[in-house]
């Protein structure tokens, strides 16, 4: 099961098929809340490449810092993708990222002339 940000109960129920015959059957339950689990915020921060200046054929390398301005922290894996003119040149996968933490991916491209008018 997988747990999802915000609060949480956690139940133990003896004698859950109830198989014994006990003197008491209403006391075999105890409940508690779990401390609320703070969702993280994962957002692109900036983007940035090199070189400046490239020519169509050219190797560009993008560099996005991915940032976790959430309270909580995550420790599952998400993918970044990269795309030009919405159209996909890429992904990285970071493996979580806790709270108030960034990570540099990055990305190549050959460069390519794009559309004009």
């Amino acid at each position: 099961m997988d747990c999802f940000p915000g609060e949480h109960q956690v139940k133990a129920v003896a004698d859950f098929y109830n198989q014994v015959s006990e003197s008491n059957e209403t006391n075999n339950t105890n409940l508690i809340n779990l401390t609320r689990i703070d969702p993280p915020d994962i957002v692109v921060s900036s983007i940035t490449w090199t070189p400046l200046n490239f020519s169509d054929g050219q190797v560009v390398t993008f560099n996005a810092t991915v940032r976790n301005i959430g309270a909580g922290s995550t420790t599952r894996v998400f993918n970044t993708g990269f795309l030009i003119d919405n159209v996909s040149i890429g992904e990285r996968s970071l493996s979580g990222l806790a709270s108030g933490s960034s990570a540099t991916l990055l990305q190549t491209w050959i460069a390519k002339p794009g559309r004009t008018g």
